[in-house]
């Protein structure tokens, strides 16, 4: 490459010197001679003769990380692989033992042969390191993974250097009990290495101080303490309940695997609260779920297929739909909403993952959560709000009230929850069943809604200003009543 940017000054002058920029040059083609055994690469700078990198062509792997990086790291790394057909996804690569660690993580991971970064892949890797390594030392990685392409979004960094890919948390997940499995088998030898003390002036007791402990000029007023953790745990946290299935179409369903301008202090607010208004921020939080991994969802299959037919014809049964003999039959409508959303469905597939066949039934939801089903008593409603609530013609208000119709839909709303204590019927077994149900939601808004409040959703500016969410107490100020007592 000669004379880049030569004619656009902006772009060169963010250019770094020489030195610099062929440093990167050479760590980026390190990285792909390493990935690529097999073919030779060869880097050196303008008019020298010794190369920098130089790897052969019947080179392996283990040959050229020991080639670049030194015999220390080849001889201490042990080989990983894993398949996965669940996920869709192959795994392979050297990783290295508990007697190597150095300073600085080198971590070198290709998805689909593209070198990119994942700190969510590096931080569970590294979590699983810290019960073998040293503190503040890291480990050597280098990990190739093959998934399927239209699983992978490229497009979530200017850079392209990260990515983002369905079943994230479950890859990796998958990732790092590989790893750890691998390190517990080849931990049956450590080296350590001891220094002899050298001998050195006798100290007496009298001249000994006791260090004071750590953090105590941190600590805090007793007027700003929180006394309670947000990041605290409950047992029934690990025993998720059963899910038994539901009677009867469309209600039984098993699971096949933009944000606005958002508020700072809000996002700080949530990211630390134990509970969060479910009726305010669950329709928010499926929203930006839609926008931001929008066409990329996973697929809750529907057991037994809900006729579309029947489901209009339910909601128009129902008041909330306002219908009056002057929109005509509910027959016809029905069809009418029938051909209309079939002639849609492939679109509703493509970036919803909502299916629809062509007998016209619905087959399958959007999977937005792990865990989380939303209440089907709202499903009715929210085929007939699809037909006749979206703009279908204009496609960026199409996809932006899509998006909220499904945020409205997997909300948490008040009417489609059972309450255990006015719902309880004579019968045990369905009294039974409804406090199972009852349970079940419970657990799911502790442990599966609440979490996503706080990692997940990006408060919009309009809640701290139309009421959503009032400011009740303040700390300090409740200090200075209650001091006295």
């Amino acid at each position: 490459v000669e004379d880049l940017f030569y004619n656009i000054v902006t772009r060169r002058k963010a250019l770094k010197n020489p030195s610099d920029e062929y440093s990167r040059i050479v760590e980026v083609m390190s990285r792909y001679a390493i990935h690529n055994s097999g073919v030779s690469f060869a880097v050196k700078k303008q008019g020298e003769t010794v190369a920098d990198v130089r790897t052969l062509p019947n080179a392996s792997t283990l040959d050229n990380i020991r080639t670049i990086f030194g015999n220390a790291v080849s001889r201490e790394l042990i080989e990983v692989c894993l398949e996965d057909p669940k996920f869709a996804f192959k795994m392979k690569g050297y990783i290295s033992n508990a007697n190597y660690s150095v300073k600085k993580c080198i971590f070198l991971l290709f998805i689909n042969h593209r070198l990119v970064e994942s700190s969510a892949l590096r931080k569970a890797i590294e979590a699983v390191y810290a019960a073998y390594l040293p503190k503040n030392t890291h480990p050597f990685l280098y990990l190739s993974l093959e998934i399927l392409p239209q699983n992978v979004d490229v497009n979530v960094h200017p850079t392209k250097h990260e990515v983002h890919f369905l079943h994230e948390d479950s890859i990796i997940e998958s990732v790092q009990q590989h790893v750890e499995s691998t390190l517990l088998g080849s931990n049956s030898s450590r080296t350590y290495f001891t220094q002899t003390l050298l001998p050195g002036p006798a100290i007496s007791s009298s001249d000994f101080v006791k260090p004071s402990a750590p953090g105590s000029l941190d600590k805090p007023y007793a007027h700003q303490m929180v006394r309670t953790d947000s990041k605290e745990q409950k047992m029934d946290a690990f025993l998720q309940p059963i899910n038994k299935p539901l009677e009867g179409p469309p209600t039984t369903i098993s699971a096949d695997g933009g944000t606005r301008n958002q508020d700072s202090e809000m996002e700080d607010l949530t990211g630390e609260q134990g509970y969060f208004g479910l009726r305010v921020g669950s329709q928010e939080l499926f929203y930006q779920i839609f926008i931001y991994d929008f066409g990329n969802f996973g697929v809750l299959r529907l057991s037994s297929p809900a006729p579309l037919y029947e489901l209009a014809m339910l909601a128009l049964d129902s008041p909330e739909s306002g219908w009056t003999e002057e929109d005509g039959p509910k027959e016809g409508l029905a069809e009418y909403i029938v051909d209309f959303l079939k002639t849609k469905s492939e679109m509703l597939q493509d970036y919803f993952s909502l299916g629809i066949d062509e007998e016209g039934n619905l087959t399958g939801l959007p999977l937005l959560l792990e865990n989380y089903v939303p209440a089907l008593e709202g499903l009715p409603m929210f085929i007939l709000r699809l037909a006749t609530e979206v703009n279908w013609d204009e496609e960026k208000e199409c996809f932006e009230k899509l998006s909220k119709e499904c945020g409205m839909f997997y909300s948490i709303r008040k009417e489609y929850t059972l309450d255990a204590e006015t719902q309880v019927s004579p019968n045990s077994g369905q009294q039974n069943q409804e406090l199972s149900t009852d349970k079940s939601w419970k657990w799911t808004v502790e442990h599966v809604v609440s979490k996503a409040f706080r990692t997940l959703l990006l408060p919009p500016k309009h809640f701290s200003e139309d009421g959503s969410i009032l400011q009740l107490a303040n700390l300090p100020d409740l200090y200075k009543v209650f001091e006295r007592c």
